[in-house]
């Protein structure tokens, strides 16, 4: 019966109890932090949610940034320095293309951007001059890669010479360290970061430690 309850017990620890996660950030409340209409007078959301897929053995990630008026050039989403871009597949929702991951700077491309940023970047929103754009902007995609807290940063297209920002109000500090939950921790948004492992090999290992566990406990009782 020893035995048999540290098998158990070794296959809850080791096996990742997947949960599911959603929140958001507004510049109405000082979530969001930026420059112009979208921030002051107007206010603009971002949302995610991280859902577990059984099916795809992945993490299913979906943003929305959403913006008053002066529709919206591109949006970066934060990632770990060994992210590559095959990460993510299936990747959906209105962006013209995917560039990335790299180190963003604040500058012309990002003004009053925070800080350097290493991310992935949703572009071209904005198809051409007579296209009044987009003021949401969707995706999603799949990924191993575990939910942490992270940065986000947009800016709008800058026509009629105003250019709006958005970036999470926590942008400046150290990405908090706490597991994924609902919600929001200091400001910061879920992004996929670490990874996560594979359901069979973190099953064999789980059974692995509970064998030698179970074979500790017969050499203690011959003894």
């Amino acid at each position: 019966q020893i035995v048999v309850g540290l098998v158990c017990a070794a296959l809850v620890v080791c096996i990742p109890a997947f949960a599911d996660f959603s929140g958001s950030l507004t510049s109405a409340d000082g979530g969001l932090d930026g420059r112009e209409e979208w921030i002051d007078p107007g206010h603009s959301t971002i949302e995610w949610s991280v859902v577990w897929s059984e099916s795809n053995n992945a993490w299913q990630y979906d943003y929305r940034f959403t913006v008053p008026e002066f529709a919206i050039s591109h949006m970066i989403i934060e990632v770990s320095d060994d992210f590559i871009i095959d990460d993510i597949w299936n990747v959906q929702g209105e962006h013209g293309f995917i560039a990335g991951p790299a180190t963003y700077e604040g500058g012309p491309g990002n003004p009053n951007m925070p800080g350097s940023v290493y991310g992935i970047k949703f572009d071209e929103y904005i198809e051409d001059e007579d296209d009044p754009g987009y003021l949401e902007a969707n995706v999603s995609f799949l990924s191993r890669r575990n939910p942490v807290w992270s940065d986000f940063y947009a800016k709008c297209g800058g026509r009629q010479g105003i250019v709006n920002e958005a970036w999470n109000a926590g942008f400046a500090d150290a990405n908090p360290l706490d597991p994924p939950s609902d919600g929001s921790i200091n400001n910061h948004i879920l992004a996929p970061n670490g990874y996560v492992p594979e359901p069979a090999t973190t099953a064999l290992f789980g059974l692995g430690l509970a064998g030698l566990l179970g074979a500790k406990l017969r050499r203690r009782r011959e003894d």
